[in-house]
């Protein structure tokens, strides 16, 4: 319940342009300015993919929170429609 509740505030601060990163790039930026508060990311991405390992690790460092999702739902659908990583972040981003 949990991820898919941080999903859906991940997908309503997008609709607001609030302070959210979701792609890549975008959060490989976010995480090196310490905006990170949570990270959610579908958890195979975390298995096989060692940058997305070095994301959540950097979160961490700078307590943000990192919570692994499943796919099997409509909101892990719609994470992985963006890419399979969202970040709610402290502040919003240039």
């Amino acid at each position: 319940a949990k991820q898919v509740r941080l999903i859906e505030e991940g997908l309503a601060r997008i609709s607001t342009n609030g302070a959210v990163a979701y792609g890549r790039k975008e959060l490989e930026n976010a995480v090196n300015q310490g905006a990170i508060e949570s990270l959610i990311i579908e958890a195979g991405m975390l298995r096989s993919d060692e940058f997305w390992t070095e994301i959540a690790s950097q979160v961490r460092s700078v307590n943000g929170e990192v919570v692994q999702a499943s796919a099997d739902h409509d909101a892990g659908e719609q994470l992985m429609g963006m890419g399979g990583a969202i970040g709610l972040l402290r502040w919003s981003l240039e």
